[in-house]
């Protein structure tokens, strides 16, 4: 399981920290997660991932559609990353009109 250690109202209020997209279930465990957007630092390993998912004490790069997402498990002997593939369920998507308007 993973949450956000932090919310969207913390960037309501000024805060410089990654908006917290949605929360889904991994359909084949149960375990639930947040993700966000991900943070510009750090592009240039898995920049086909343009989330991030909150994992225990730590988070993955990924890519959150709405019934899979790709999450980066890993990296290779030449740098890239390592995809696995988590099937979804119960994907929330949070209200963040508030940011871009």
């Amino acid at each position: 399981m993973g949450f956000a250690p932090h919310t969207n109202t913390d960037i309501r209020n000024g805060a410089v920290l990654p908006l917290i997209l949605g929360s889904f279930v991994e359909a084949d465990y149960g375990h639930t997660f947040e993700y966000a957007i991900r943070p510009d630092e750090g592009v240039d390993f898995a920049p086909d991932c343009p989330h991030i998912v909150y994992v225990a004490d730590r988070i993955r790069y990924a890519r959150v559609l709405k019934t899979v997402a790709y999450i980066a498990v890993d990296e290779d002997d030449d740098g890239e990353p390592v995809l696995q593939k988590w099937q979804l369920k119960n994907h929330r998507q949070y209200p963040t009109e508030w940011v871009f308007a």
